[in-house]
């Protein structure tokens, strides 16, 4: 995975990339050795299980169960090599 462009470039526009991990700690691991921090979500049926893992990311806006976006009225805090 990290030898993989996609995977250490910060993209924009319609791109999602799947990564298999044995559990909920690896994703997160995984996802805070990115070197950006734009925006973050985490999919799932159980909410607060979602909620948990998206706020254990290091980034600047979280979602549960839904892209992330911003409008004009959100803050866009980054973090990382974001923004």
């Amino acid at each position: 995975m990290p030898d993989n462009s996609v995977y250490r470039q910060e993209t924009f526009g319609p791109v999602l990339t799947f990564h298999i991990v044995p559990g909920e700690a690896s994703a997160i691991a995984l996802a805070n050795d990115l070197p950006f921090g734009l925006g973050r979500s985490a999919f799932t049926p159980d909410f607060e299980r979602g909620k948990h893992v998206a706020l254990a990311i290091e980034s600047g806006m979280a979602f549960v169960n839904g892209p992330t976006s911003s409008t004009a009225q959100m803050t866009s805090g980054t973090v990382k090599n974001s923004g």
